[in-house]
């Protein structure tokens, strides 16, 4: 497997260092929602939700970019223009944009970087005849069938390497992987019964920033071999009280970019769409691709249930006990969760109320049964007993925000 110092400063071509065996349901896909939104719409507070161009120079295809979300509609008879739900997506200029604004800077990209391929989902967004739409973009399609894969299988590759895989969210068609009604729920999760098999995470209307994270983080851990999965970290805007999509990925982008910093690779975590995406996004998203990113064991603890907020970070030491009361290095009392990173088998981490490690008020232990990865204790008062982690609470009056001793030993 190619070693991401080797692929790192060529991200458009990045896929090219991946074996032509590999489908595309195996793979760590960066995508971005509303692709095309980046110079204006008709509301920008509202719609706008890209900051780079699709392409060229330190477009978003160059920046390693190979899921694109293209939302069209017919217009006033003269093809296919793009937009954002009722808003027109337009350049700086005002000028509309159209289907070929798209689909050149596509095949011209793929042209120059064969190693690839652009996974373009495309979905009806306006209230036009759904026959003409179908119909029309379908001898589009036809019209450029060198540049497609239309086939509704999941493929390798080998068979997609220069071209768009097209992913159909439109009725009536019959070309490209069916992605169609309950395959694909409005503002909804959905795992298909069929093949291909689709797993969706799209609750665009998901306005706690928690919950939203919490969602996107469970699907980061779902990807599988035969199903893509597609994971929207994208929140639509919130009018009252006014919140803006660029406000949402500020912070859902920045608990992914330390979700991904810590994750060791290769890992799959599926298609992960965003709004604003940024170059350093990008690449951590494709890097878990390959080999070369291997954090310590450590322990990272949180302010807020579901690991979100201020943290500090816990050396992996056999014997270490710490009265949380006589340090300065750790708070007292604001322990609310605990990302396990890496941590090994057999190690066990205990959490007390009494600053001296008295079991006669509440505590809580946490004993790995497997290699942790990036592994979550959303809740100190909840027992739990998987494959990977066992954990037992003894209640007295509550833990949460009262941890004032830590013990950590091996097993």
């Amino acid at each position: 497997m190619a070693q991401w110092k080797d692929v790192k400063n060529n991200m458009s071509r990045w896929m090219g260092s991946l074996s032509d065996s590999t489908k595309l349901s195996e793979i760590s896909i960066p995508g971005t929602h509303d692709t095309m939104t980046w110079e204006g719409t008709s509301v920008p507070l509202f719609s706008r939700t890209q900051s780079y161009a699709l392409s060229g120079g330190r477009g978003q295809l160059e920046l390693g970019v190979r899921f694109l979300d293209i939302r069209l509609g017919l217009y006033e008879g003269q093809g296919f223009a793009l937009f954002h739900g009722t808003d027109d997506i337009r350049d700086s200029g005002g000028r509309k944009f159209f289907q070929e604004d798209v689909l050149e800077p596509c095949i011209e990209f793929l042209k120059d970087n064969p190693s690839e391929c652009i996974l373009m989902s495309v979905k009806r967004d306006q209230f036009d005849d759904k026959w003409a739409f179908s119909k029309e973009f379908n001898e589009k399609v036809e019209a450029h069938s060198r540049w497609f894969y239309t086939k509704n299988e999941i493929p390798t590759l080998r068979e997609v390497r220069g071209k768009i895989v097209l992913i159909r969210r439109y009725k009536h068609g019959n070309l490209g992987i069916d992605a169609y009604g309950s395959r694909w729920p409005h503002d909804n999760d959905a795992v298909s019964s069929y093949a291909p098999r689709l797993d969706i995470n799209d609750h665009y209307n998901e306005h706690s920033t928690n919950r939203k994270w919490r969602g996107v983080r469970s699907y980061l851990k779902r990807a599988r071999d035969d199903t893509l999965v597609f994971n929207f970290a994208s929140v639509a805007v919130r009018p009252f009280p006014l919140r803006s999509p660029a406000s949402y990925a500020r912070s859902i982008n920045r608990y992914l970019d330390r979700y991904l910093d810590v994750l060791a690779t290769p890992n799959k975590i599926g298609i992960v769409i965003v709004d604003f995406v940024t170059p350093s996004l990008a690449a951590s998203i494709a890097q878990t691709n390959f080999e070369g990113r291997n954090p310590k064991p450590n322990l990272r603890w949180f302010e807020d249930r579901y690991c979100v907020g201020d943290f500090w970070d816990m050396e992996l030491r056999d014997g270490y006990s710490q009265n949380l009361k006589k340090t300065d290095r750790y708070p007292n009392d604001e322990f609310g969760s605990l990302q396990l990173q890496n941590v090994p088998a057999g190690w066990e981490i205990t959490i007390y109320d009494n600053p001296d490690a008295k079991t006669n008020d509440d505590y809580c232990r946490i004993r790995t049964k497997q290699d942790s990865g990036v592994y979550e204790i959303d809740d100190f008062e909840r027992d739990r007993n998987n494959s990977k982690v066992w954990v037992d609470y003894r209640r007295d009056n509550g833990l949460k925000g009262k941890v004032s001793h830590v013990k950590i030993q091996k097993v």
